[in-house]
């Protein structure tokens, strides 16, 4: 039996279990509904059309190019991708940040952030759209002197360490990511120095032992020098043949401190201290002498 299709405008005869067209195959552009109606064989979109057009973003059925498999850019939904040759795929360039990578599949590529891009050790990638760049991100610092905020520029941002400014006289510290210093007051900087303010600048009182002024019977002079005792010293007396052992002022010298009071209360007599009130008699005078601290 044959008849007339009018939904394909075309005679047809049947065989067993279905229609089959018996006029001339259709040229390319003509509608379709298998590829026996078409003189190419190939129906796409229901058209005859020019190739089997398999890409993901290509068409047989484009107004105006009806029948030729066309490229269809809307087909590619990301926002980094183009249709090329059939298929979507995606351009890097598109993407404006220092951190972003085109990726996706199939008719979807945008643009994405990528941490392995910034290269510090306390930075992100962060953004929207078509730009990601890296930027700085404090919660990945420690919040203390060594590791206080996180600093850089391009793809490289760290973590910061507090710079010491009183160096000996303070300490660096870090609140709330920003780095601040401390003064260590009263701390010994220098031989008879101790720390005010952030400054190697107090002069210790005479008389003051320790802060580098070791030595046996030294003293801090009260200016920061470190004063021997015997020198300067007012109303000195001559070493004569009263004092022990007849000795003479170079022998006194000699022994180093000899003849010398001690905190007030003591004298030196004999190789070792001895407790005087004053140094009026005779025996004693001749060896006194003050420590001038």
């Amino acid at each position: 039996m044959m008849i007339y299709n009018t939904d394909s405008a075309r005679v047809e005869y049947y065989l067993p279990d279905n229609w089959t067209a018996i006029q001339a195959p259709f040229a390319t552009a003509h509608s379709c509904t298998a590829a026996i109606d078409c003189a190419s064989e190939i129906c796409v979109d229901g058209y005859c059309c020019n190739t089997l057009c398999t890409g993901n973003c290509n068409r047989c059925n484009v107004v105006g190019s009806l029948g030729t498999c066309t490229d269809v850019a809307s087909d590619c939904t990301g926002n980094c991708d183009v249709c090329s040759a059939g298929n979507c795929a995606a351009v890097q360039a598109t993407c404006t940040g220092n951190c972003d990578t085109c990726s996706g599949s199939g008719t979807a590529y945008s643009c994405a952030a990528s941490d392995s891009l910034c290269t510090g050790n306390c930075d992100v990638c962060s953004g929207s759209g078509l730009t990601y760049n890296c930027a700085a991100s404090n919660a990945l610092c420690s919040n203390d002197a060594s590791s206080c905020y996180c600093s850089g520029s391009g793809t490289v941002f760290n973590c910061q360490t507090c710079p010491d400014t009183y160096g000996v006289c303070g300490h660096p510290t870090c609140s709330s990511y920003a780095c601040g210093n401390a003064y260590d007051n009263g701390v010994a900087c220098a031989t008879c120095k101790t720390c005010s303010s952030g400054s190697c600048s107090v002069f210790v009182p005479a008389g003051s032992t320790g802060l580098n002024c070791t030595a046996a019977h030294y003293r801090c002079n009260g200016s920061g020098g470190c004063t021997a005792p015997c020198t300067g010293v007012a109303g000195l007396k001559t070493c004569g043949t009263s004092c022990p052992y007849s000795l003479t002022w170079d022998c006194c010298v000699s022994l180093g401190y000899a003849r010398c009071t001690h905190d007030g209360t003591q004298y030196w007599y004999d190789a070792a201290w001895e407790a005087r009130t004053s140094c009026s008699s005779t025996f004693y005078q001749t060896g006194c002498y003050n420590y001038t601290y």
